[in-house]
């Protein structure tokens, strides 16, 4: 997902888990950096680690996936951000002895961006919208997203975030509501159709269930 707010690209990424997909993670980011003429940035979840210090516990992340997106980060210009604090953003086996965490969640700029938030970091904790892809059928989204960003030009780019996100969570709760109710009135309308014989009546229930 795509979205350009006063000349400066900002790009949600999530890489794929399995390994044997790893080749089209980093073709994604290839195609991203040859697209855009813009500052960008990306963040998110890119499944991937720069460095065996990513990792804690477990068995080490193979050389082989750490040489190919450290070098997919290289050909692209792309920096990656300092994180703050705990350095870790997954965990596995919680309150266990065997314990794993790893830094999968980054944030990767190009030096035009990094000119123009030379003091941004990557922070650990942050609420973070879990974006829908039903919503990208929604024609008000734009609309959400850039009230939230251009509501106070004159804030950091951690502030612009936060107040997408807090939109993006509400609008998304009265999606949530009206996909509901509808889904609701579709049911009983089925219920009423479902015991009635005739031409008209089996086409009403076949559309309410498509």
């Amino acid at each position: 997902m795509t979205y350009v707010f006063d000349q400066i690209g900002t790009f949600g990424f999530y890489g794929f888990p399995d390994r044997s997909r790893r080749n089209e993670t980093w073709e994604l980011l290839k195609f991203l950096a040859i697209d855009n003429s813009l500052p960008w940035c990306t963040m998110r979840d890119f499944n991937d680690m720069l460095s065996t210090t990513n990792k804690w516990g477990g068995q080490d992340q193979p050389q082989w996936l750490i040489r190919g997106f450290r070098q997919a980060i290289q050909e692209n210009n792309l920096i990656d951000l300092p994180m703050e604090a705990y350095p870790f953003t997954w965990i596995q086996k919680r309150h266990s002895l065997d314990v794993v965490e790893e830094r999968l969640d980054l944030a990767m700029v190009t030096q035009d961006w990094l000119d123009i938030f030379p003091h941004c970091s990557s922070k650990r904790g942050m609420k973070v919208s879990h974006f829908k892809n039903a919503w990208l059928e929604e024609p008000e989204l734009v609309d959400v997203v850039q009230q939230g960003w251009n509501r106070d030009s004159t804030t950091t780019l951690l502030h612009r975030l936060s107040h997408c996100t807090r939109d993006l969570d509400s609008w998304g709760r009265k999606l949530r509501m009206r996909f509901c109710s509808e889904i609701d009135s579709r049911r009983r309308r089925m219920d009423e159709y479902s015991g009635l014989r005739g031409e008209i009546a089996s086409k009403e229930y076949t559309d309410l269930h498509t």
